[in-house]
Formats: C-alpha cells, structure tokens, sequence
C-alpha cells in the first residue's frame, strides 16, 4: 500500500494567502473604526441628553423653591449638575476625548469667610458666590499678577474697573484661582482695596488647598466650611496658613455656554458642546473681556488649515445640547461664534 505524500506550501503560495488576508482586513477595518467611532458619536449624544435632562430638574427644582433662574451657571456646571446624575462622572466624559479639560468650578459650595467684631458675628461671603457678591472676587492666576501690580492695604484698587468688565478669566492653569476680600460692611463705606484677605485655592484630584496670601484686615475672620454642617478650616488666619477640604472633582469633555445661565427653557440656544475647556465662548457678551481669547479655537490648527477645531471629534463634528433639550450634531461652520450670525442664533441668550 503505497503512503501518501505530505505536501509543504510554497513560499510563493504562503505570500499568496498573506496578501489576500492583508487586502481582507485592509477591507474591512475602516468599517469596523467607523462602526466604532459611530458608537462613540452616539454614546457622546447620549450623555448630553442626560445632562440636559439634569439641567431641566435642576432648574425646576430652583424653581419651585422660589429660586427664579435659567440654566446652571457656567463655573463649577458639572459639579452643580452631579448630583442630578446620580453622580456619575462617566456621563461629562466624551469617549472621544482623550484629553477631557478639568472642571475645578465645583468644590467650593459652602466654604465660606466669616467677619467678627469685638467678638460679634457681622456676616459672611461664601467663595462659590464670587461671581455675584461684591465683597469678593475671584481670580485666575494671570489676573491675580495683574491685581498685585496695582493693589496694597488702604488703597483703593485701580483693577476695580478691570474686573468689573470682565469678572473671572480662566487661564492656562485652571486648577488654581485667588479670591480677594474686602471687608467693607454690607452696607458700604471701606477703602475698597478688596486687599483685606487674599486666598489662594488649588485644586487636585482629591481636596481643594487653601493659603493664606494676604491678611491686611485689622477686624477678625475665620475661613469655615458650612456644608452641612459648619466647620473652622482656618481661625484668625494670617499669612501661610494652610487648610483643605474633600474635592471628588473631575474632568469634562464639554463646555457650558458662557451665558447659560441667562437661557430660558426651551428657546433653541447652544447650551453644552464638544469642547476644549469647561465653558464654552462665542457669546456678543464676551466681546473685549478676557474670555475672548477662546474664540481662537475655532481656527484651524496652524499645521493643517483645513482641520477642523480639535473639540470636533465626530467625524469633524460636534454634539450640541441645545436648550430645548435636543442634541445635534453640528459642523463648527454651522455654530462658529466668529460669525456674528450664528452668534445671535446659537450663543447670545
């Protein structure tokens, strides 16, 4: 009985069947990346859906309790609507983003200076109020090197006008800001330094540093922490004191609209996008303040001037939360703040 012979591919029939698998995956890859990037596209909608349906508790929450309000206002938005998100941090997070923009508005709710007097409780200012409360402002690390320039104890500060205009500025480092306090009486008088006590705060992954930069107030204070209950973080503070509080801070791929929280429900304004940082510029509103220099992200990169933003991660588009509570995705020639028409359409509220 004769054996059959075994007979060994070729060279030539191995590269053969090489190259047909090559020209398969060759084939079928850009479908599956594109199956997958359309995933993601969807997955990323969906988590503007959920926080837009956030805002829209949030706001009928205020509400009812006699609070009368648009949106959340843009600093410290995701840690303001977290709550209403079960606390899901995954929900601010584009699958998309590699490089989501940290969110440091948050943390601050509750903390608090306290003023004395012979002993006697006059009032306090709380930090996360800096953008409504007259007595203290708040700060990015830029505006803070301007305000030193021009400020000292007993002098009125010529960067009054400044910040009036532009309020805070977020900077290149926005996981660190200064507050300045005046501690003029609620009502009125003072010398207006806004140079009575000057804090720096710093975010990291896990607590919020606070120091003591400046105290030049003769009256008493203590930096506290009211939420829920009230706590001493620094009594009678003087210069380099140190404390810190818990910050479950995060990251978000999204930026709230600058003006968010003058939009009403449910007129079909811009209210979150794909974005490079937590707010999101084009308002008419921030024409000639600070908040300007933003606008530049709309241009291409320098490398490559037919690219789109870098927050168009969608198949060079974007996912747009709209106030009415529809998501759609947009091209940024569509909703590019740098025409004054899409501007008064989308971004101005």
């Amino acid at each position: 009985m004769s054996q059959l012979k075994r007979r060994a591919f070729t060279l030539a029939e191995l590269i053969f069947v090489a190259a047909i698998i090559a020209l398969l995956v060759a084939i079928i890859m850009p479908s599956l990346t594109g199956a997958v990037a359309t995933q993601r596209r969807v997955e990323c909608a969906l988590h503007l859906e959920k926080i837009g349906q956030a805002c829209a508790t949030r706001s009928a929450t205020r509400n009812m309790g006699g609070l009368f309000g648009g949106q959340v206002a843009p600093t410290g938005w995701q840690y303001a609507l977290r709550s209403f998100v079960s606390n899901d941090k995954g929900v601010f997070i584009c699958p998309e983003d590699g490089n989501p923009a940290p969110d440091p508005g948050g943390g601050l709710k509750g903390v608090c200076i306290e003023c004395y007097s012979g002993g006697s409780f006059l009032w306090d200012v709380y930090l996360d109020q800096a953008d409504s409360d007259q007595w203290i402002w708040k700060m990015s690390g830029t505006q803070f090197k301007e305000f030193m320039k021009v400020s000292g104890e007993g002098r009125t500060t010529t960067y009054k006008g400044v910040y009036t205009n532009t309020g805070y500025v977020e900077d290149e480092d926005p996981y660190t800001m200064y507050f300045t306090f005046e501690d003029t009486a609620p009502w009125g008088g003072g010398d207006q330094d806004f140079y009575d006590v000057v804090l720096e705060a710093r975010y990291t992954e896990s607590e919020i540093h606070f120091a003591v930069m400046v105290r030049a107030s003769g009256m008493s204070f203590s930096l506290c922490k009211k939420d829920p209950g009230r706590k001493v973080l620094i009594a009678n503070p003087r210069v380099g004191d140190t404390s810190s509080v818990p910050f479950y801070g995060g990251k978000s791929s999204y930026g709230m609209n600058s003006m968010s929280g003058e939009i009403l429900p449910p007129k079909r304004k811009l209210l979150v996008m794909d974005y490079e940082r937590s707010v999101a510029v084009g308002s008419t509103y921030d024409e000639g303040t600070g908040r300007a220099e933003h606008l530049s992200y709309w241009d291409p990169k320098p490398q490559d001037l037919r690219a789109p933003p870098t927050f168009a991660r969608h198949f060079g588009k974007s996912n747009v939360l709209f106030a009415d509570g529809s998501v759609q995705l947009m091209s940024p020639e569509a909703i590019n703040p740098n025409d004054p028409e899409n501007t008064r359409k989308y971004w101005d509220p």
